[in-house]
């Protein structure tokens, strides 16, 4: 069957064997039985469609002119005056100006100066998560496995000691949180739902 028909689906990737739920009815019956989370129809609308409505629309052109004031102001610290520089490497030096950029559009202007870190860490999960998804274990793979763990660590303490007052990333994530705190999703997953927010 495709993917794109509800059911419950197995896939063999490499050393572990995955389940994909596809469809509300079959995320109803798995937990039905919990008192920790129902999802609901409803629930996951919610999660989805938030993102949407912040990202398209006159609400992506206010998100836009977020992340180009963000961009300036990475751009306005970087040495460069009247006269042309080497660089030993452009791609690393324009990908790291787009993390920054994207960081502090979504999280904040302070969350780098909290998490210095982040954006090495990031980019260390990213260059791996193929064997990642393909199931690799951690000793095969450890520094991957350790990028993703501090990656969802320092979302974790972020939302965590956060000062809503004084938040000045994108209103998109504070409705996140919201939404998932609602439905008593657990911090580790809000915070690997906020690592994919950044990925994605």
């Amino acid at each position: 069957q495709r993917l794109g028909k509800s059911g419950i689906f197995s896939l063999n990737m490499l050393t572990q064997e995955v389940y994909i739920v596809s469809g509300a009815d079959y995320l109803n019956a798995i937990w039905k039985d919990t008192t920790k989370v129902m999802m609901s129809h409803d629930a996951l609308n919610l999660s989805l469609s938030n993102m949407f409505d912040y990202l398209s629309g006159p609400n992506l052109a206010a998100t836009a002119q977020i992340y180009q004031t963000a961009m300036k102001r990475q751009l306005a610290g970087v040495p460069v005056e009247d006269e042309w520089i080497e660089m030993d490497d452009l791609f690393s030096f324009a990908r790291r100006l787009v993390a920054n950029s994207t960081c502090e559009t979504m999280l904040g202007a302070k969350f780098l100066a909290q998490f210095p870190d982040f954006v090495d860490s990031f980019y260390a999960y990213n260059s791996r998560i193929r064997r990642l998804l393909q199931g690799w274990p951690m000793f095969l793979i450890p520094r991957a496995w350790r990028a993703r763990e501090r990656c969802i660590e320092i979302m974790r303490q972020w939302r965590k000691t956060l000062n809503m007052e004084e938040f000045d990333g994108s209103p998109m994530m504070v409705r996140r949180w919201s939404i998932f705190e609602k439905w008593n999703i657990s911090d580790d997953a809000i915070a690997a739902q906020d690592l994919g927010i950044l990925w994605g």
